[in-house]
Order: structure tokens, then C-alpha cells, then sequence
């Protein structure tokens, strides 16, 4: 008996060790014991191949745990970053639809207003044209005009008796003044 122990108690106080090594090794590895309790753990995982077995594959879990850890980290940030990009994206896809609305509306705005413009300027030719055609209208009217009393000076002058008198002459002499006037009411429709 090396210990003082029994071989079912050894075996007892080999099994509690190994439980307590496998409770305290998490802080073992993290440097939170004792200086005496860390070199009993470190003898004992020198000395137990099975508690040094579980405690390299659960370092190496830990050390798997925290290499995920920093890579879901890292992804996290990465989707964070991601996602700013593209509410960025969305804001300035929204602004730039909006500033070409506008856009388009002052280019039609332009549009309308240069074809008020062309309208105006032909309303106002319209309107420079109608005066000339006015003024050819006033010259055509002074040229008939004067056409006409030259016409009227150059003919001998009418002597309105006679006149007269060629009617009744030409007219039927047996016909009355009443015959006639009754013919005149006749055509007029009274």
C-alpha cells in the first residue's frame, strides 16, 4: 500500500482525483489556482493518460470554441458591416430616383416652356403678319378707291332729268301712274 490506502479505497481516491482534475481544469488552464494546486493537476495529467486525454481534447474544443467564436465574431461584424452597406445602398438608390424625378420634371417643365416660347414668337409673327396684311388690305382699299374716282371723274357727268325723262319716254305710255305703282307693290311683295 503506497499511500495508506486500501485497494478499493486507492482506487476510491484515484477516482475522486480524476473528478476533481476534470472540475478544476478549466480553471487550471485558465491560471486561477494555487501554485500547489497546479502542480498536483500537472503531475496528475502527467501521471493519468486518461485525465490527460480529456483534458487535451477539451482544450482543444476550447481552443476549436474560441477559434469559432472569434469567426462567428468576425461574420457578425462582417453581416453588421453588410447590412450598412446596404441600408446606404437603399437610402442612396432612393435619393438618386428621387433627384431624377426631379430632373425629368424640369426637363419637361423646359420642354413646355420652350414650346409656350416657339408659340409666342409665332403669335407674334402671326401678328406682324396680319398688320402687313392689314396695311396691304388698306392699300388695295385707297387703290380701288382712287380707281373708282378716277373712273367717276373721267365719265361724262349724267344729267339726272334727263335721265328721267328717257325713262318715262321708254316706258309703256298707255300704262297709268297706277298700273304702275301697283306692279312696283306687287314686286315688292306688299
Amino acid at each position: 500500500m503506497a499511500h495508506g490506502y486500501a485497494p478499493s479505497q486507492r482506487m476510491c481516491a484515484i477516482v475522486n482525483i480524476c473528478v476533481l482534475i476534470k472540475d478544476l481544469s478549466a480553471l487550471y488552464a485558465e491560471g486561477k489556482v494555487s501554485a500547489d494546486t497546479k502542480e498536483l493537476i500537472g503531475f496528475h495529467l502527467k501521471v493519468c493518460s486518461q485525465c490527460s486525454a480529456d483534458y487535451e481534447a477539451k482544450q482543444e474544443e476550447e481552443s476549436a470554441g474560441a477559434g469559432l467564436h472569434t469567426a462567428y465574431a468576425a461574420a457578425h461584424e462582417n453581416a453588421k458591416k453588410m447590412r450598412d452597406l446596404h441600408d446606404k445602398l437603399v437610402n442612396d438608390i432612393n435619393s438618386l430616383t428621387a433627384r431624377r424625378q426631379t430632373i425629368l420634371a424640369k426637363v419637361a417643365v423646359a420642354k413646355t416652356q420652350e414650346k409656350v416660347n416657339r408659340m409666342g414668337s409665332k403669335a407674334d409673327k402671326m401678328q406682324g403678319s396680319l398688320r402687313a396684311f392689314e396695311r396691304m388690305e388698306q392699300k388695295a382699299d385707297g387703290m380701288l378707291d382712287r380707281a373708282n374716282a378716277i373712273s367717276e371723274l373721267n365719265q361724262e357727268p349724267i344729267d339726272e332729268a334727263k335721265a328721267l325723262e328717257e325713262k318715262y319716254r321708254s316706258a309703256n305710255t298707255n300704262a297709268s301712274v297706277d298700273a304702275e305703282l301697283e306692279e312696283m307693290k306687287k314686286n315688292l311683295g306688299l
